[in-house]
């Protein structure tokens, strides 16, 4: 075997990695190697572009009905003051103030609305507006107004029924000649339906002598075929004066007819309804 030998130089770099220090353990000292840091790469960065504010709403100002009003009508116009920015409003009109019973709710882009469709009488409603940015917008900005009231008038009572159209009267007045042995009449006639009712009055008065007293006047309502239906005696002092009525029992012309005994002439005065007799 052949041994190299080697010279104290060789040995200096292991004497100087291996150190012996203390009785019992040996420690290695490595030697360690800190590189530069290197810093990271850093990204480009987009220019900040400053968002613009969202306009702003003010609560919008309510004009008609007034608050408190009573008596409006059951068809009002709604009016409010136009608010900046706004795209659009809301009308709700409700039952209670806490519009958790909404009578009605519309949308418009206008600064009033008609209520065409007719509120209940004797209520009392809220409404207020709300103002919106963008009504198309679910998020949009809103602005709400105040909430007044109003009330609507007790229903008008029902118009009393319209009595039918009495039937005219007609005044007839006649000089009835002097009587005679045979008497002095005088008749009228009409034409009635079945269930038609007559009313009416005849008065005889005039001259008179004492030879007249023992002289009667007689009414007579005769029926379509000749019947006497009614027949009345009077006395020119005692009783110048009747009334009469009379329903017609059939279709049928009806007939008045007044007669004097007096030797002298009689003034004859009849008021009828209906009109229509000659």
């Amino acid at each position: 075997m052949i041994i190299q030998r080697r010279s104290y130089k060789d040995l200096i770099p292991v004497l100087l990695c291996i150190l012996i220090l203390g009785v019992g353990g040996f420690y290695v000292a490595i030697n360690t190697v800190i590189l530069p840091s290197v810093p990271a790469p850093v990204a480009p960065t987009e220019p900040v572009v400053p968002i613009a504010p969202a306009p702003t709403l003010h609560a919008p100002r309510l004009i008609s009905p007034p608050n408190g009003a009573i008596d409006i009508e059951h068809t009002p116009t709604f009016v409010w003051e136009e608010v900046a920015n706004a795209e659009g409003y809301e009308l709700v009109i409700a039952h209670n103030y806490d519009f958790s019973d909404i009578y009605w709710s519309v949308s418009t882009k206008l600064t009033g609305y008609q209520f065409v469709e007719g509120l209940e009488p004797s209520s009392q409603y809220y409404w207020m507006v709300c103002a919106k940015l963008n009504p198309a917008d679910p998020n949009t900005p809103v602005a709400y107004s105040e909430i007044w009231t109003f009330s609507t008038p007790k229903p008008l009572p029902a118009p009393a029924p319209t009595p039918p159209p009495k039937p005219a009267t007609q005044g007839i007045e006649y000089i009835m000649p002097a009587g005679s042995v045979a008497g002095s009449y005088v008749s009228y006639s009409r034409q009635l339906n079945a269930g038609e009712q007559v009313t009416g009055f005849v008065e005889l008065a005039g001259q008179y002598y004492n030879v007249d007293w023992s002289y009667d006047w007689h009414f007579e309502i005769l029926g379509p075929e000749g019947e006497l239906l009614h027949d009345w005696q009077g006395h020119w002092v005692n009783t110048p004066y009747h009334d009469f009525s009379f329903t017609a029992s059939h279709t049928g012309r009806y007939t008045l007819k007044v007669s004097h005994a007096s030797s002298y002439p009689k003034n004859l005065i009849i008021g009828i309804c209906p009109a229509g007799w000659g």
